[in-house]
């Protein structure tokens, strides 16, 4: 544990010190800092302290009596995880069609296909956990409210799903990768035979297990029928039909057994038979059907001899687009072994189908058997009809599909789309009857065993022999100022289940995301996309789309402005460069930067364009290419947004109603239109001649910070110059004027990763955590950061800090790698690399909080509208840090274990743990000192007026709406929590001035 982590809940509540560091103390310090502590906050090491001068400058009261309560009492919460990236495995279709059951990798998620809507979630491992990762989930041969689901670990759990039970728990002590049930009669009883795709000791085995619990548990048994050291990959049994059919690279793998009856499980054998594709193996499927009676007699089967077991097809997905179909496979391979060798045997050539241009990344028959419907990275869904050879096409898809099942009955197809989300269509006319998106942020994570077109064995030899660093990238997102529970996430078309090395998905999507009810609201393009048009290249290469870098809204929600930007590949522009450097030359000459404001439309419900600024900046040379824009900010109190360069220019950019001849220009809805325009620009380094600047990418770094002041009067901002004599410099710049006041050098010691304002006290973030008092001009205290074993890029994409204003504390998130070993290779960062997370209060270096994030954090912003903090990870979950004594935003994810059926699900409640904490009713009330800024209040409630004699309270509407319109009904917090919300509203000395 970390030592943050050892200071939880032991917080002085004291009054801090004010203390001052030298920069030769923090030299001092970074000489000293010991390598082997792998913590990332070195409590231990808060060297800043440790050589101050002490000198008390100030030791007045700036914390009300609240916030000294809060800080003694420590008591923050971390909730449970919102959304999440589907696993790589099939959708399950309840046996009355009505549900669809997904999977996160540590939750099964029960979905209503006539809403849409999440009815139950069953977590299977702890939120905060790496141990367990589901694999795979399958419905009972027997019992259909059942549910198996197995984990990477080796563990297999048997749920009840639609009582939300936990049944049973097995230790297969194996690794599991893909699991199937058959029901099979042993001795006169029908059992559950659960199949498993296992890795144990370097060899892959197919094993059959007879799982009891219970008092039957002594009954367990389990039989291994297929081990081999090729990596196994697809897994499909036959129901009552002892056929297993299994893939491995380019090998199809057929295993029967003449077993009819067996007195116990250890008595199962099958005989397996091999074919080898001439390419790899992506996706398949088999059908069984009984083989058709003429006259009361079993036909013979193509003329080779009478056989009465199924007819067995299988259809195959290769990695070059190719479907191959095997018709009557097991019989065909029979028969090839009993003809002799004069005879010549049988022609086992399949039947080739080919239309995909990429590999085929999934494909199921019909029901009927006379069509097979397959989808690949192409976005269309592809359904042949074997009969004529016909094909039709549902084209368009909003993403790459990845999976997709045919309902029991045939009605319906669950389609899983690379963009995470799944979508239900009819089979008739091919319409979407249900949607169910997840959060679709860009994500750095590996599946424990592939099921696409990279093979176990591919994983593990990239694993072993990547050495390459990849580079992270964060998360554009922003929460909706008017709606508190709406998430704005910038968002890639597409991306794949299995990581690519160095793979980089580009996010030209805009989604909002409602975390209150934990579904999917709008999907727009923020920029050009290439989702239905052509997009590769003539020598194949698929054409890059922009990617959103930079996303904020201004504080009233009515403007968006987007930062996106598209750069040329290497690939495409290396035959008309000269060398390395030339390359990068031609990608600024050809790099494309667009500064965009947005308007929200409330007809329309989207955002519409309003202002489009092509390149912004230049480059830090003063060339003919584009710059880049490092960072984005955005005015708290008015409409302003701030941006600065690698020209190292800092503009400023304001609103500006149209005017035609002094006229008002009016849209169609007779208001004013409004165009955005450069307001001030400020030079904040300077560009020298090009012989000066030749080595541009030695002199001036790539990382760049802008912060708004609470009241918006000035900005900090800071543009890193690589330079030992020359340490990293923040401006404070007045907004109206566009004069820099004042000029702060040694805030930070090595690159600058972010800056930010939190009322009196501007907080920086680099080697050093460091919080000053613009006021007083002083230091407050500084800390120093320990070694994350990453590279200087990836730690300083991951750094991130953010401010809630609400409570009146920070928050820093930082990355830590559990082994520095390999901690930079693509596959490793997504098993080692995790986050530590603190809250701060700015006077204070002991944290108020702190906890370890299971992955990587991309994203860390404050949860408006209420205190706390919303974190996004690298797998798409949400978690909200809050203070225990205040609701956090209730989702129906969180009614876990709710004693209600499914088929009444509207009617849940969600359940939230009430902890006893501090009661921060006395926050509202107590006043501040005039050298101070007012408390910032809890939303909907108004400020006392006259003195503490003054009982009369005053509740608005507005109030009350504010704590019952959140949402859906059943995404309503218990009616306790509203009951205390209410009396908190009549008890408080509130009064509308």
């Amino acid at each position: 544990m970390s030592n943050l982590g050892k200071r939880k809940r032991n917080v002085p509540g004291a009054a801090e010190k004010v203390h001052e560091t030298s920069l030769g103390a923090i030299e001092q310090a970074l000489s000293q800092e010991a390598t082997t502590n792998s913590s990332i906050i070195q409590q231990n090491q808060v060297l800043a302290f440790a050589n101050s001068t002490n000198k008390e400058k100030t030791n007045h009261n700036r914390k009300s009596k609240a916030k000294q309560h809060l800080r003694t009492a420590g008591c923050w919460k971390t909730s449970e995880p919102i959304g999440g990236k589907f696993i790589n495995a099939e959708p399950v279709f309840s046996s009355d069609e009505k549900y669809l059951i997904l999977a996160y990798t540590s939750a099964i998620c029960i979905y209503s296909n006539a809403t849409s809507l999440l009815v139950r979630s069953l977590p299977v491992s702890s939120s905060n956990s790496k141990a367990s990762k589901i694999t795979a989930y399958v419905l009972s041969a027997i019992d259909p409210n059942k549910l198996y689901v197995s984990t990477a670990q080796g563990l297999v759990y048997l749920w009840d799903w639609v009582e939300g039970k936990k049944l049973g728990r097995w230790d297969l002590n194996s690794q599991i990768g893909g699991m199937t049930v058959s029901s099979m009669v042993i001795a006169g009883n029908t059992f559950d035979i659960v199949y498993t795709n296992e890795r144990k000791h370097d060899r892959w085995r197919v094993t059959a297990h007879k799982l009891m619990s219970g008092t039957e548990a002594a009954d367990t048994e389990s039989r291994s029928i297929y081990d081999t050291r090729k990596p196994l990959s697809l897994l499909k049994v036959l129901p009552e039909s002892n056929v297993i059919v299994a893939t491995s690279g380019q090998r199809l793998l057929v295993g029967a057994s003449n077993s009819s009856t067996i007195t116990s499980l250890g008595k199962l054998k099958f005989v397996w038979r091999e074919i080898v594709s001439s390419e790899q193996i992506t996706c398949m499927d088999v059908k069984g059907t009984p083989r058709k009676s003429v006259g009361g007699k079993v036909a013979k089967a193509n003329g080779l001899g009478h056989q009465d077991g199924p007819v067995i097809d299988v259809a195959v997905g290769g990695a070059k687009g190719i479907i191959y179909l095997h018709e009557d496979l097991l019989n065909k391979l029979t028969q090839n072994e009993r003809q002799s060798q004069s005879k010549g045997g049988l022609k086992m050539a399949p039947r080739q189908m080919h239309w995909h241009r990429e590999g085929v990344s999934t494909l199921k028959w019909s029901l009927d058997g006379n069509y097979i419907i397959s989808g690949g990275l192409e976005t269309v869904l592809v359904l042949w009809q074997l009969d004529t050879g016909k094909r039709q096409y549902l084209p368009h898809l909003t993403s790459a599909i990845e999976s997709l099942v045919v309902s029991p009955t045939g009605a319906s197809y669950a389609v899983r789309l690379a963009d995470n989300s799944t979508m239900v269509l009819s089979t008739t006319e091919l319409k979407p009857t249900a949607n169910i998106p997840g959060i679709q942020a860009r994500t750095h994570t590996i599946q424990p065993f592939s099921k696409g077109s990279e093979t176990a064995v591919d994983l593990i030899e990239l694993e072993r022999t990547a050495n390459m660093t990849v580079q992270l990238y964060r998360t554009p997102s922003a929460i909706h100022p008017l709606s508190s529970t709406h998430l704005l996430l910038a968002v890639p078309a597409s991306q794949p289940s299995v990581p690519k090395p160095l793979f980089h998905a580009q996010a030209p999507y805009l989604q909002t995301f409602d975390l209150a009810s934990a579904r999917h609201i709008t999907r727009q393009a923020l920029a050009r996309t290439n989702a239905t048009v052509t997009n590769i290249g003539p020598e194949a290469n698929k054409i890059g789309e922009p990617d959103v870098k930079h996303l904020k809204i201004s504080h009233d929600g009515h403007w968006l402005a987007t930062v996106d930007e598209w750069t040329p590949l290497h690939r495409d522009i290396k035959y008309v460069a000269v060398d390395g450097q030339d390359v990068l030359e031609e990608q600024s000459r050809r790099r494309e930067v667009f500064l965009k404001f947005w308007a929200w439309d409330t007809g329309r419900s989207e955002w519409a364009l309003v202002t489009r600024v092509d390149a912004p900046h230049s480059t830090s040379d003063g060339g003919i290419g584009v710059g880049r824009v490092l960072d984005l900010g955005v005015d708290p109190s008015g409409l302003g947004f701030a941006t600065i360069g690698e020209d190292g220019a800092l503009r400023i950019w304001k609103p500006k109603t149209r005017l035609r001849d002094g006229i008002i220009v009016r849209g169609s809805n007779a208001d004013g239109l409004t165009s955005w325009r450069c307001h001030s620009i400020i030079q904040l380094g300077a560009v020298g001649s090009a012989q000066e600047t030749k080595g541009a990418s030695s002199t001036y770094s790539k990382r760049a910070c802008v912060a708004y002041s609470d009241d918006g009067s000035v900005l900090a901002a800071s543009l890193e110059v690589q330079s030992p004599e020359n340490p990293g410099m923040v401006h404070v710049i007045d907004t109206t004027s566009g004069d820099i006041q004042q000029t702060m050098a040694g805030l930070s010691y090595g690159d600058l990763i972010a800056i930010a304002f939190l009322d009196r006290y501007l907080i920086a973030i680099s080697e050093y955590l460091t919080v000053w008092d613009i006021v007083l001009g002083i230091q407050v205290f500084g800390i120093l950061l320990g070694e994350s074993h990453l590279s200087p890029s990836q730690r300083t994409a991951m750094t991130h800090l953010t401010v809630d204003k609400q409570s009146g504390t920070f928050a820093i998130a930082l990355p830590l790698a559990s082994n520095s070993k390999n901690s930079q290779t693509p596959h490793r960062l997504a098993s080692q690399v995790h986050s530590q997370i603190a809250i701060f209060d700015p006077s204070s270096p002991t944290p108020l909080f702190t906890t370890s994030s299971p992955h990587i954090t991309t994203s860390l912003l404050p949860a408006l509208g209420t205190k706390g903090y919303v974190v996004l990870d690298s797998t798409a979950e949400v978690r909200i840090l809050s203070p225990i004594t205040t609701p956090s935003i209730s989702t129906i994810a969180s009614a876990v274990g709710t004693e209600v059926s499914p088929a009444n699900f509207e009617e849940l409640v969600t359940e939230q743990i009430n902890e006893e904490g501090v009661d921060d009713t006395l926050m509202r009330d107590i006043n501040e000192s005039e050298d101070e800024p007012q408390e910032v209040l809890t939303p909907g409630i108004r400020p006392t007026v006259g003195g503490d004699n003054d009982e009369s309270v005053v509740v608005r509407p507005q109030q009350l709406t504010a704590i019952f319109d959140i949402g859906p009904s059943f995404t309503l917090p218990p009616v306790e929590v509203l009951f205390e919300q209410v009396v908190d509203l009549f008890s408080s000395k509130s009064k509308v001035i």
